[in-house]
């Protein structure tokens, strides 16, 4: 039998108890396996489940994205070709910026047989968690040209200043 861990598993680490795969031998033993293993992921992405349909919207359609400090304000840079500006959503929630959408297919007349299609439709979600403080009621959002643009105000951290602190004497 071939025997296979999950993706960051450590043998004998209390996470690896019970994770173990095993894939048989036997050639219709595999193929009763692979029915299984596709049963299971079918009904993942077709469930009812709120949350499946969440983690499902947020791997279908990857966003790149660039983040970083310019001046006084943090931008988010994030890639959305193909993607109408009306069909973009931008929501702030606990220090989590996300990113909602539909891409949608171009209409084509006619019949076509698609020799190759590598590009990616439907709905999508990104989370991106906002990495430094920052002022929430200071932001904006552009697009232009398939780059969705939004700036966060940064709020100054005084801790790494130094502040001289009067001293008063008590008098009984």
């Amino acid at each position: 039998m071939l025997c296979l861990w999950g993706p960051g598993y450590i043998e004998g680490s209390p996470l690896s108890k019970g994770l173990q795969t095993v894939i048989p031998n036997d050639a219709v033993d595999r193929l009763v396996y692979f029915q299984r293993e596709v049963n299971k992921l079918i009904k993942t992405v077709f469930s009812n489940d709120s949350t499946a349909a969440a983690a499902k919207m947020e791997n279908m359609f990857p966003l790149p994205i660039d983040i970083y400090e310019e001046g006084p304000k943090i931008r988010f840079e994030i890639e959305v070709p193909g993607v109408e500006p009306k069909s973009l959503h931008l929501y702030i929630s606990n220090d989590v910026l996300i990113v909602e959408g539909v891409k949608r297919d171009a209409k084509r007349e006619g019949v076509c047989n698609f020799i190759n299609m590598e590009r990616t439709f439907g709905k999508f979600r990104r989370l991106i968690e906002i990495p430094i403080t920052a002022n929430m009621r200071e932001l904006a959002g552009f697009y232009e040209k398939g780059i969705l643009t939004v700036e966060i105000a940064k709020v100054s951290d005084r801790r790494g200043e130094r502040r001289q602190i009067n001293i008063q004497t008590k008098e009984d």
